[in-house]
């Protein structure tokens, strides 16, 4: 049985009158008049408490409103299976400990829409009010939301009982896993959920939940979740799933390859490799449309090994401009980096000579391919490096050593006067990042700094965003590079970004392990993935309360 709890109405079922008499456990007391006279005139506001049994319903608690509908002549009474309060009989403990509720729009939102579903630990004060031990958050929007009645469990505590009930139930709750989370709104789905209670649910927009919905349906994200659960670092989360699920339906294979990235020993991180599949795959589908351009023009596509070696050869290495040599028919086009390039097929036949410089311009394109390959290997960094400081940005609590680790980071760049403050903070670049860093798109910093006054328990993840955006500014493409002179100095600074952030618990992706440790990288070649920095040690209480944070 289930109660629906909204801040118009409250609809309870309802169980016959005669149904609930007849049962020999129900022994009704004398009905009172003035109650029978409410109740005649209002029906019943308080549901009655009920628990079903194989002989019929048994009222818990309830009696002498059941006697007085029977004497008020009501045909059906609303009833419950859960002990209920009013929510203006509660009273907050006066000295609840949890002095920042943090209620967020989300949390309101769940509750608004699915009441609350965690019962309210309760107890007598010595003036004889009902006193909440545990649930101050749910009772603040409950009445804020204009609930009338809220579950609640009794509990015989001492005034030093309750406070030390105040830590135990906030240390030992646990939140449900990324993985398990996924697959039961996976099954939510499946089993008929509405878009908007899921998004409800899972504290995401629609288009998000949509996104997961399809997830659900996707053999590869259901696979990677499979493999993230068995990960306590680099987890896999929602918007991972739904990431996988979108690359699925465009290119099965790419999405198998991230999804046995994941189930391997070694690899990245989620982030870096659904974005260079991601990144893969729009090069392919560039090509794609390339083909189709050429096939429509009249231009003739083929495989290098169908031509001979001797023969062939590319028309940049040889005596002619490209466009003149549009007229030759020994015009073939070969794919090469997922980019068609043309080529004469027989240049001795069709009267072409080779440029004398034709090895040089070999090694120059396999340099080119190098750079090109790293350029997106880098760029695909950007991913889990954000994905990373978004996760810090918003937290509002911090382990006491993640935090000092966090000051020390801060203080560095502002206090130490960094190079980068001086020449970045205030760029359109940092802008840019940083509105992406807060969840703030298309904001100005003026936007950022009021956000910042009105969230007081947030300034250190505001001042964070604010130097990680200036920071990354510096994470250009190139600052792999090691053949030339031109990145050394941004490379020496992205290594010391890195280090920090590695010092803050982020794991670097091989090429980015390369610039800490100022060696070249070659892409495209195995290398061993750095090893997992050691976790900064916890504060349990303040991990309890990101806990407790989500929950009803």
């Amino acid at each position: 049985m289930s109660t629906t709890q909204t801040a118009a109405t409250t609809t309870w079922p309802t169980l016959a009158v005669a149904d609930l008499v007849a049962h020999p456990g129900n022994v009704l007391p004398e009905a009172d008049a003035d109650l029978t006279a409410s109740i005649a005139t209002d029906g019943i506001i308080d549901p009655l408490y009920v628990q079903r049994r194989t002989t019929g319903a048994v009222v818990l608690d309830g009696l002498r409103r059941l006697a007085a509908a029977v004497a008020a002549g009501l045909d059906e009474v609303p009833v419950t299976d859960r002990l209920l309060m009013r929510v203006e009989h509660l009273t907050a403990h006066p000295r609840n400990v949890r002095q920042d509720l943090r209620i967020t729009k989300e949390y309101r939102e769940s509750i608004r829409s699915e009441g609350v579903l965690v019962e309210l630990i309760v107890t007598h004060d010595e003036e004889g009010r009902v006193r909440v031990i545990d649930g101050h958050r749910r009772l603040a929007v409950a009445a804020a939301e204009k609930l009338t009645h809220l579950p609640v469990r009794w509990a015989d505590r001492t005034e030093a009982e309750q406070y030390l009930d105040m830590v135990t139930t906030s240390r030992h709750r646990e939140r449900l896993t990324d993985h398990e989370e996924a697959m039961a709104l996976f099954s939510a789905a499946e089993a008929g959920a509405e878009l908007p209670r899921i998004a409800r649910a899972a504290g995401r927009t629609q288009k998000v939940a949509r996104q997961m919905i399809a997830a659900g349906g996707s053999t590869a994200a259901r696979k990677a979740a499979e493999a993230g659960a068995k990960r306590t670092e680099r987890r896999v989360t929602l918007e991972h799933f739904a990431a996988i699920a979108e690359l699925e339906a465009r290119d099965p294979k790419a999405a198998e390859r991230v999804v046995k990235a994941i189930q391997s020993s070694d690899y990245s991180s989620p982030a870096y490799v659904i974005e260079q599949e991601r990144t893969a795959l729009a090069r392919r589908e560039k090509a794609d449309r390339q083909r189709a351009d050429l096939e429509a023009a009249g231009a003739r596509i083929r495989d290098l090994e169908e031509l001979d070696p001797k023969k062939v050869r590319r028309v940049a290495d040889l005596d002619i401009d490209a466009r003149a040599h549009r007229t030759c028919r020994g015009e073939v086009w070969i794919l090469e980096d997922d980019e068609y390039v043309p080529y004469c097929r027989n240049v001795a036949l069709f009267g072409h000579s080779q440029d004398s410089a034709d090895q040089e311009k070999e090694q120059a394109r396999a340099a080119r391919r190098r750079v090109k390959a790293g350029n997106l290997e880098w760029d695909a960094t950007a991913a889990p490096r954000r994905e990373f400081l978004i996760s810090l940005v918003g937290r509002r609590t911090w382990p006491k050593d993640l935090r000092q680790q966090l000051e020390t980071v801060i203080a560095e760049a502002v206090v130490g006067g960094s190079f980068i403050l001086a020449e970045r903070l205030n760029a359109d670049a940092t802008d840019t990042i940083l509105a992406e860093l807060m969840g703030m798109p298309d904001t100005s910093r003026s936007d950022v700094l009021k956000a910042a006054l009105k969230s007081p328990g947030r300034h250190l993840g505001f001042m964070l965003a604010t130097v990680a955006a200036t920071w990354e500014t510096r994470m250009q493409r190139g600052v792999w590079r090691t053949d030339t002179r031109q990145w050394s100095d941004l490379r020496h600074q992205a290594a010391l970004w890195l280090k920090q952030l590695t010092a803050l618990g982020y794991q670097p992706t091989p090429i980015e392990a390369a610039v800490m440790a100022d060696q070249s990288y070659e892409p495209g070649k195995p290398v061993e993935t750095p090893p997992a920095a050691e976790p900064l040690s916890t504060d349990d209480t303040a991990e309890a309360d990101d806990a407790e944070a989500d929950q009803n």
